[in-house]
């Protein structure tokens, strides 16, 4: 069976301003999915669209939230809730979990906001990413802080690098090296044409890293790739360095985001 997709919905801070239109086409599709997938009352297996969930933080919030921009009130009674309050939480997650690899597409809501962001939807996003289902989001205006919430990683802080150095090949080098002995989370971006050139930089950084701090070896930390974002051709892909260099084809020019994973322990090896 096809596992379901975890698309991320960003809302407006302020309550009271309406939700972005894709998003609200999106939700609406979904509920007629419900719909049709009630009325047809049958054990046939139904398309995914039919079985969508939606997770929230708050209750109240939600439903505000929900009545304000128009959505029906048949679905309500359906809903999904947690928070960094809920004691149940990862269960709540764990069982989430299950119903997108069984299928079912999930759409996740912040009471404000991004999703994932601050929030537990983040273990959702990382354990997506685990059994490689399909994450996403509706538009953002922001493509910093949307790569850092699809990466699924989880961070004490985070650092935003800015642009690789590309005039001075010294300085470039240096440039990477430093963020890589650093063990917060580092964002980075480059122009579209290099990125099989940074790939290539970092990865024949590894005996570095080792050598000059355990902690920081490139070989425990994850990368997330994120190309193309809220485009037709979005491309996420997550996972080591040379699992990145392998799944990206030479000739790919693509707007891109590069975040790399914080080091916690040097136990937190990569599995794939």
């Amino acid at each position: 069976m096809k596992a379901g997709v975890l698309t991320l919905i960003p809302t407006p801070i302020n309550e009271l301003l309406p939700l972005e239109s894709v998003a609200k086409e999106k939700i609406e599709a979904a509920i007629r999915g419900k719909r049709k997938s009630t009325d047809a009352n049958t054990d046939s297996e139904i398309n995914s669209i039919g079985n969508a969930i939606f997770v929230f933080e708050e209750r109240s919030c939600a439903i505000k939230r929900w009545i304000r921009w128009g959505f029906s009130r048949d679905v309500i009674d359906d809903f999904y809730f947690f928070n960094e309050h809920n004691q149940k939480v990862e269960e709540v997650i764990k069982d989430l979990l299950q119903k997108l690899i069984s299928g079912q597409d999930i759409f996740l809501m912040s009471d404000g906001g991004l999703p994932g962001f601050c929030d537990p939807g983040v273990n959702l996003i990382n354990l997506a990413h685990k059994n490689k289902i399909k994450v996403t989001s509706t538009p953002f205006a922001n493509s910093l802080m949307l790569a850092i919430v699809l990466s699924g990683f989880s961070y004490s802080r985070f650092v935003y690098e800015g642009f690789v150095p590309h005039k001075d090949s010294e300085l470039r080098t240096q440039f990477l090296k430093k963020i890589l002995k650093s063990s917060n989370m580092s964002i980075m971006m480059e122009t579209p044409y290099r990125l099989n050139r940074l790939l290539d930089e970092i990865r024949e950084l590894k005996e570095f890293t080792a050598k000059t701090n355990a902690d920081a070896d490139i070989n425990n930390r994850q990368f997330f790739l994120a190309l193309d974002l809220n485009g037709e051709k979005e491309k996420l892909l997550r996972g080591t360095i040379d699992y990145l260099c392998e799944n990206i084809s030479e000739k790919l020019k693509a707007e891109f985001v590069l975040v790399i994973s914080e080091i916690k322990d040097k136990k937190d090896k990569i599995k794939r």
